[in-house]
């Protein structure tokens, strides 16, 4: 309720203003040019498209605050996904490190799991500034919305694995911020990162939802 209403208290004006710059590179750290974004709203529908400059960088502005998922897409790469959120006007900037393959088959660069049947998210935790913290972790809900499994981080980074191939609820919590609640719809063998930038805890403590 409280992140509720700390939303409706922002001003129209300040709730678009928020932007997502995407810088891409591929595993040389050579930065790709050329690279195709797509930013997709909560339900799905594409939002904004943009391409990579020289730089390998693009951005997408005047957002509002909510939760953001994009694709990166680029000929002879493997297409990089990620969900994000933005809060009070905020900028974040997100590597995308795309790795030779097939254009459609989602990757995340990082430590990648042994062969499974099921989804694995990966969770980074960023502060109200976008810095990425340590001593994260992520609840996933089961029925009537009770938790079910949790995973802290090991170091800066959660990894969920064996998630069921459906639409999930993951709760992301930090000390000292307020947790955040992400809906997923996970089909088969994917690999979703998540950016989750979590606002100042006023009370001091976290609180997962009963």
């Amino acid at each position: 309720m409280l992140a509720g209403a700390l939303l409706t208290a922002v001003s129209p004006l300040m709730a678009q203003n928020g932007r997502i710059r995407v810088r891409i590179t591929d595993a040389s750290g050579a930065a790709v040019a050329g690279a195709n974004g797509r930013l997709l709203d909560s339900d799905g529908t594409t939002v904004q498209t943009a391409l990579s400059g020289k730089s390998g960088e693009l951005s997408f502005a005047g957002l509002s605050s909510a939760q953001w998922r994009i694709n990166v897409i680029s000929v002879g790469f493997k297409t990089f996904k990620v969900l994000t959120n933005l809060w009070y006007s905020k900028e974040i900037i997100i590597d995308a490190r795309l790795e030779v393959g097939t254009v459609g088959t989602i990757v995340y660069v990082g430590p990648m799991p042994q062969t499974e049947s099921l989804a694995v998210v990966y969770v980074r935790v960023r502060d109200p500034d976008g810095n990425v913290v340590s001593g994260g972790s992520a609840t996933l809900l089961g029925a009537n919305d009770k938790p079910e499994r949790t995973v802290h981080a090991t170091g800066s980074e959660v990894a969920l694995r064996n998630l069921p191939m459906s639409a999930i609820q993951l709760v992301v919590a930090a000390p000292n911020l307020q947790s955040e609640i992400f809906n997923l719809t996970l089909p088969g063998d994917e690999y979703i990162q998540i950016e989750a930038i979590l606002r100042a805890n006023f009370v001091g403590e976290v609180v997962l939802p009963r």
